[in-house]
């Protein structure tokens, strides 16, 4: 059964097509552009990903389900995309700067250890 955990309680959610994910997000207000496009971008990327995790900056009020006027499906995937994109820059620039780190801790400690094997375990 799928669901999601709050707390100790599993809520069901049944399955739906993207023809359906399509009809539920226009009946909150949301508007398209392309549909088709639109029900390309949930089968890739899934609607939980692109709307459950993007859609608060979009809706009335924190406890609504209604989208703000004019909300249109681009505006909710633009911002997953951009979020995506934002957190390959941090990780990169997270990676080389954890290299760069590794390699002046190693450095330095070789440099003051020089004679001792086996001084990293200490």
């Amino acid at each position: 059964m799928a669901g999601d955990l709050v707390g100790m309680m599993v809520i069901y959610k049944p399955f739906t097509t993207i023809k359906q994910q399509i009809k539920l997000l226009k009946s909150r207000g949301v508007v398209f552009s392309d549909e088709l496009k639109a029900m390309e971008i949930l089968e890739r990327e899934g609607y939980y990903s692109v709307v459950n995790g993007y859609k608060n900056p979009f809706l009335e009020s924190k406890n609504s389900n209604k989208y703000v006027q004019g909300t249109k499906f681009e505006h909710i995937y633009y911002l997953f995309k951009f979020d995506r994109e934002l957190r390959g820059i941090i990780f990169a620039a997270t990676t080389r700067t954890e290299a760069l780190l590794r390699s002046s801790c190693s450095y330095c400690f070789s440099q003051i250890h020089d004679n001792e094997v086996n001084a990293y375990l200490n």
